[in-house]
């Protein structure tokens, strides 16, 4: 890191990644390492990276120096320390990640944790796997045993679509499936040597079958059943397998769709029907002209080619074992792309190609084999370049690290579209005089409901220190205002961060207000921000004992049996998120089941489905966070 002189250097830092400031005195006041280091070291290696500054202060965006008389020492103490097992189990730090800074004759020290990679984790501390953290906000939180467990499972270096699964046959494969696929092989490539092979010498071509020299067995891979296996078979192996393709009629969130493909059990359920009924479906309205090559129609739109890709890298980098559902989305405004498991390699990395450490390999080489992708380390290059020529705005591609998936969103906007700097002309005065990466800032506000310094440094060439300057510049004007975590809004956004909400003197624990609602009996008391729509419901034990019991009638199957499916859960909690927005451990509780259960197996699939929304929608992962019934 260069060195740095200034606070304000270290605020604008802020926007560009996460900090964590720590005091460092020790009892001599010489300073010393702390011992919540270690957790937010551990948070920072298994989420995204961070920076962790040594002898600063902070409190409530405002720092302060204290500084440290010996930086030496505390160096060296953090050496000794990653060198042994006891502290903690990976060491991802060298002398290139600890910069001592001079600010105000006082020294405070720098030290950048980078993201560790999948075969590193869990990254955890004190001897135990079970001190193992993630970063969420601004805070540090241990990770459950099932989130731990699949950091392990995700480390080995051995891919899991290439296991042999002991006891299955061809009887477990759909033929109608298979016979497609191959026909699909001849038609493109009437030559090859495929074309001339018997099924299981096919099927161990391209990786769907496989036999273990040690034991001598051979039978179906995780691949092979997952691309041409029935729906019964594959959900044997993978009890949280989903797929889901939904097109809404507007460009909004909602729960409404016009059409849907699920594995709802009306079709085989596999990979190479559900690639099949998507692409076409997903490039049904575009128009692509028409060419032949070697007798086949061959793709001449950027648009389809980049749909295509995108399609194939969902299917290709899904975490199958995950008990979260693929899910994409087609609306007039956007396609939008969600795969379970989050990048094994970085953003950069992606943009650039080339390096490519792909999740499930032997279904790539599948898709690779009947066009449906390109060459390892090429998709995401394809999209950005391809979407680029046809003058969209930049692709979003990003983690969601708190629900351990990938996102990959497609706007059919240009960089500045005509009706939003309409619009934008009519409300702020002198818009026009303002320059390219103002308007920039605040079309893409405007456009995607809010704007973060890191969407903007993927959509600009401006340097990073600009983009900084010029979002606090537009704050000070009243043309932007910024929320609780590192997203900025119009001024005229509807809009409450957590912190303002909770902090709200007229705000009482355990149920906030929000604006009049007949079916909680709460009213709205007005506290110099703006209200969220429904009240907040954050402890059960502060609500009138007639309102609680209400909501736990609701509950009484779920509270009653251990498990329930999708289909029963659901309604339940749709039920209990009527009128109000409810926390996550409120709603853990009623339905008696843990809360990273609830999170990630009902309400990130049910919020993209567009059936419950959020009370603070810019802090998606705010511990604080309420759900609520879309209406």
């Amino acid at each position: 890191m260069k060195k740095i002189n200034s606070l304000h250097k270290i605020s604008s830092l802020k926007e560009d990644c996460e900090i964590e400031c720590k005091l460092a005195n020790g009892e001599s006041g010489k300073g010393k390492l702390p011992k919540s280091f270690w957790e937010t070291y551990s948070s920072f290696a298994n989420t995204s990276g961070g920076i962790i500054f040594l002898g600063l202060g902070e409190n409530k965006g405002d720092f302060s120096i204290v500084g440290i008389k010996n930086p030496n020492n505390v160096k060296q103490e953090l050496f000794d320390a990653l060198q042994n097992p006891q502290k903690v189990n990976v060491n991802l730090l060298n002398n290139n990640n600890i910069t001592v800074h001079r600010i105000d004759d006082k020294n405070i020290i720098s030290i950048e944790v980078p993201k560790a990679c999948w075969s590193q984790k869990p990254v955890y501390i004190s001897g135990n796997p079970a001190c193992t953290y993630k970063r969420l906000n601004e805070g540090d939180y241990k990770c459950s045993e099932q989130e731990i467990k699949h950091m392990m499972a995700e480390s080995s270096n051995d891919p899991h679509d290439s296991m042999l699964l002991k006891g299955y046959s061809l009887d477990d494969l759909n033929a109608e499936s298979l016979g497609a696929y191959r026909q699909l092989i001849s038609s493109r490539k009437p030559s090859h040597t495929l074309n001339t092979l018997g099924t299981i010498d096919f099927l161990m071509s391209i990786g769907a079958w496989k036999k273990d020299r040690a034991s001598k067995e051979d039978g179906l891979t995780v691949a092979g059943l997952l691309m041409f296996g029935k729906l019964s078979s594959i959900q044997e192996v993978l009890p949280h397998y989903a797929l889901d393709y939904v097109e809404r009629p507007r460009s909004i969130t909602e729960n409404r769709w016009n059409y849907r493909i699920y594995t709802d059990g009306t079709w085989s359920g596999n990979l190479f029907d559900f690639y099949n009924k998507v692409y076409s479906r997903l490039t049904e309205d575009i128009k692509i002209p028409f060419a032949l090559e070697e007798g086949q129609r061959k793709e001449n739109s950027s648009i389809s080619i980049v749909l295509r890709e995108a399609l194939a890298n969902t299917l290709c980098h899904a975490d199958y074992r995950s008990n979260k559902s693929i899910l994409i989305v087609k609306r007039p405004d956007m396609f939008g792309f969600r795969n379970p498991g989050g990048m094994r390699v970085s953003l950069e990395n992606a943009k650039d190609g080339g390096l490519s450490l792909c999740r499930n390999p032997k279904i790539h080489q599948m898709l690779l084999h009947i066009g449906a992708c390109e060459r390892a380390g090429t998709g995401i290059p394809t999209i950005y370049s391809k979407w680029g020529e046809e003058g969209y705005r930049t692709p979003m591609l990003h983690e969601d690290t708190a629900n351990d998936t990938t996102l990959l969103e497609l706007r059919l906007a240009s960089l500045l579209p005509t009706d939003i700097m309409t619009e934008l002309e009519k409300s702020i005065p002198d818009f026009t005089e303002l320059t390219q990466l103002e308007k920039t800032i605040l079309v893409t506000a405007k456009l995607e409901e809010h704007v973060t310094h890191k969407r903007i440094c993927e959509i600009s060439s401006e340097h990073s220190r600009d983009i900084t300057e010029t979002l606090q510049k537009l704050v000070s004007k009243n043309l932007l205002k910024k929320t609780g975590h590192k997203s900025y809004l119009l001024p005229d956004t509807n809009y409450t961060s957590a912190n303002d909400y909770y902090n709200s003197k007229s705000s009482t624990p355990g149920v906030s207000s929000g604006r009049k609602d007949q079916s909680s009996g709460h009213k709205d008391q007005s506290s110099g921000h703006k209200n969220l729509d429904l009240p907040v419901i954050s402890d059960l034990n502060k609500i009138p004992e007639s309102q609680k019991a209400s909501l736990e009638k609701m509950c009484t199957l779920s509270r009653s049996k251990d498990r329930l499916s999708k289909k029963e859960m659901i309604p339940i909690i749709l039920s209990i998120c009527k009128g109000h927005y409810i926390s996550l451990s409120c709603i853990a509780e009623l339905l008696n089941r843990n809360t990273d259960t609830i999170r990630k197996s009902y309400l990130t699939d049910m919020k993209d489905e567009g059936l419950l929304k959020l009370a603070f929608p810019a802090e998606p992962n705010d511990p604080r966070q309420g759900y609520a019934t879309v209406e």
